[in-house]
């Protein structure tokens, strides 16, 4: 499914004469209509505010002018609910053009839809009772678990990641199981403990889903590109059958509904899973830094592992699987980049107000096969390797008071050499930040400069959220949701302490970069150091 190609045409039809009474010559153009509709759409996209109808105008050609032209759009079968639209006074040679755009779809009717199919669109122009133009477009309606690959949005592949589907509350209490007896805890707690805690829980859900005897079955060519049909959690569970992709989504809503944030790594021809040791993420959705991925790895940091070995005769343990996930990283070339596709940060994803699908009329967890787990096929919980743990930050000296008071008399300067009071507009001297707390930032900045323990600032690139480079819509996703997206990311940022800077990764690296040279060749000069 190809998100971005969307074709613009209009059709024109017969003009008639208004009245046959009158002697108006027939014009020698017509009007038309100018739509872009979406090639595809499925419940996910419908969902995660991907319009479907992207672009919509009347072109008045005619030397006619129209008191009111009725524009009606319908499809067959009705996926959509028909709307139309009144234009006022349209003046002969007048492109009208609609930016109220929003349609509303069946979501019942997507949900429930099992297998694509086609619908038919038509969008007619009318002015009373004449027809001046109709067109119509053909829209293939996707399966609801079908993903349209990396030629679409990429991270909507997150909205097939379902921690809240019952199944996935089965394989949970295995795993709780597992966790009691190996002599440990048998909560499922997130983050809350150590590295090696975060190891044991995921190693849990491993021996869980090795229970389940899923048997393999190969994925169709280039899913990575263009998408595959995705079987959710309690079909796998119910089933026993699974792709690549089938596991890596199933073991990534294991994680994310114990609250570890979990990774889906795409290589050629290949997905499998991975996940956070501590609360972190990857600064967006879609990485594709691989080099960076491999010195987390390394900073055990993070952790991948290959998601289709329980799916083997023998179960390997949970450190087998990573270590074949890493290898899956290793043996990939720098130069080699046909064989590293992109890695999906799933938490990253969601604070991108990209929402798990969602499950009208699903089973209750009682309705699911009572087919027991196998725990011969389990294998044996081992103890956690040897983790690198984060060091507690050294507490800040108090700083003397006379460079507090040099601060000050510096501030007492009013004239325009004062840079405080009279910065230069310039890219390379100052970065512009979206703060919609202001107030908490001041704080953050407070507690810094106390010299306590408080953790430092991240500087970070707004993400594409809704942008030109994201097909997704903020005005219809903020007049559903009643949500300014980029706002809400902003003050999650900040409370994770990032600032979110609207500029580019690379210019916002040169930036600070430049700042940073600047500061530091001030204080040196003035006897800061």
């Amino acid at each position: 499914m190809n998100m971005e190609d969307r074709r613009e045409f209009s059709v024109d039809t017969e003009h008639k004469q208004i009245s046959e009474d009158t002697d108006q010559p027939l014009p020698t153009e017509t009007p038309s209509l100018q739509i872009a509709l979406q090639e595809a759409v499925n419940a996910s996209l419908w969902e995660n505010s991907v319009p479907i109808l992207e672009e919509l105008a009347f072109d008045n050609k005619t030397d006619i002018e129209y008191p009111v032209v009725d524009i009606t759009i319908s499809s067959e079968p009705p996926f959509l609910t028909p709307r139309s639209w009144k234009l006022q006074q349209v003046r002969p040679q007048e492109l009208r053009v609609l930016n109220d755009r929003d349609i509303t779809l069946d979501g019942a009717l997507l949900s429930a839809q099992t297998e694509a199919s086609k619908a038919v669109v038509t969008v007619t122009a009318c002015a009373g009772e004449l027809e001046l133009t109709k067109t119509t477009r053909d829209v293939r309606v996707l399966a609801r678990n079908e993903w349209g690959g990396l030629c679409g949005i990429p991270d909507i592949l997150a909205a097939f990641v379902l921690p809240n589907d019952p199944a996935v509350a089965r394989i949970l209490r295995t795993a709780s199981d597992i966790l009691r007896q190996a002599g440990q805890t048998h909560s499922l707690e997130g983050y809350q403990g150590d590295k090696a805690r975060v190891w044991a829980q995921a190693q849990a859900i491993w021996c869980a889903i090795c229970g389940l005897n899923i048997t393999y079955i190969n994925p169709p060519a280039s899913f990575v590109e263009y998408g595959q049909r995705i079987r959710l959690p309690s079909q796998v569970y119910e089933e026993r059958l699974a792709t690549c992709l089938d596991t890596t989504v199933l073991f990534a809503a294991c994680l994310e509904a114990i609250g570890l944030r979990p990774l889906i790594v795409l290589t050629k021809g290949h997905a499998f899973a991975g996940f956070w040791l501590s609360l972190q993420d990857a600064g967006a959705s879609v990485v594709q830094d691989l080099p960076g991925i491999r010195n987390r790895l390394k900073l055990d940091d993070l952790r991948v592992f290959e998601t289709t070995l329980v799916t083997a005769t023998r179960k390997p343990s949970f450190a087998t699987a990573c270590e074949r996930g890493e290898a899956n990283l290793r043996d990939i070339g720098d130069e080699d980049e046909d064989s590293f596709r992109e890695i999906i940060d799933v938490h990253r994803a969601r604070l991108r107000r990209i929402r798990p699908l969602s499950t009208p009329g699903s089973r209750a967890d009682t309705d699911l096969d009572e087919t027991s787990d196998d725990t011969s096929e389990q294998p044996l919980f081992e103890a956690p390797p040897d983790l690198r743990e984060e060091r507690e930050e050294e507490q800040l000296p108090d700083r003397p008071a006379d460079r507090v008071q040099r601060w000050c008399n510096r501030l007492l300067d009013m004239s325009a050499r004062n840079r405080l009071l009279n910065l230069p507009k310039s890219d390379r001297q100052q970065i512009e930040i979206n703060c919609p707390e202001p107030a908490k930032l001041e704080d953050m900045l407070a507690d810094m400069r106390a010299g306590g323990n408080a953790k430092p600032l991240r500087f970070i690139s707004a993400p594409d959220l809704m942008d030109e480079d994201d097909p997704r819509n903020k005005a219809l996703h903020q007049s559903r949701y009643q949500e300014d997206a980029a706002r809400a990311y902003a003050i999650e940022a900040l409370a994770r302490r990032e600032i979110v800077v609207p500029r580019k990764k690379e210019n916002l690296q040169n930036a600070l970069i430049e700042i940073y040279r600047q500061a530091r060749s001030a204080e040196q000069e003035g006897g800061g150091f």
